[in-house]
């Protein structure tokens, strides 16, 4: 199912803007199972199931800040981990290098409602290549003396856009004067 930005939205596109799909920018990595008996509950680490954190564990399967994206049950579900977690089979989740575009696409995949691209009879599921089909808008290069590289978590290795250059120089050249003082007195 291939979804289209809705005309309003199209219509405030900014200038320099692309539509672009889901797929050429990020990589979601399937879950893996955690039996309730090997979850170590005094553990750190969080585990996600698709209706967000479900327990604790000693140890992470992700390395970095990650996206969680409900799989089956909750589907379509966004939710963001700032420290490695456990996904369980039941989600998707994307590894991020940088924090300006983990916050960026949590809140462009929370936009989407992906809960909606459910196609399933009984068990809500949301498939990869839906995800995959999403438009979403991705700003212009600001310097193309830095270029975006998506984490690649994967041996697969999914293509990365290579026009999405730097997302945190976009964030910063469009905030106030005001709030970049205060991130540059931070």
């Amino acid at each position: 199912m291939l979804a289209t930005m809705r005309d309003e939205d199209q219509k405030m596109l900014v200038e320099g803007w692309a539509n672009v799909l889901v797929g050429d920018l990020l990589e979601a990595n399937y879950g893996k199972g955690l039996r309730q008996a090997d979850r170590v509950v005094e553990g750190d680490i969080p585990v996600y199931g698709s209706g967000g954190i479900v327990r604790r564990h000693d140890v992470p399967l992700t390395s970095k800040p990650s996206l969680i994206i409900g799989r089956k049950c909750a589907a379509g579900s966004v939710y963001l981990s700032q420290t490695p977690c456990w996904p369980i089979d039941t989600v998707y989740f994307i590894e991020f290098d940088n924090e300006v575009r983990l916050k960026y696409c949590y809140y462009l995949l929370g936009y989407l409602n992906l809960g909606t691209l459910d196609t399933s009879t009984a068990i809500p599921s949301l498939r990869r290549d839906d995800l995959y089909a999403q438009q979403v808008p991705l700003p212009p290069s600001p310097s193309s003396a830095v270029s975006w590289r998506p984490s690649r978590s994967s041996s697969r290795g999914r293509r990365g856009c290579r026009r999405w250059s730097a997302c945190s120089a976009v964030c910063n050249a469009t905030r106030s004067p005001s709030s970049r003082r205060r991130a540059r007195d931070a």
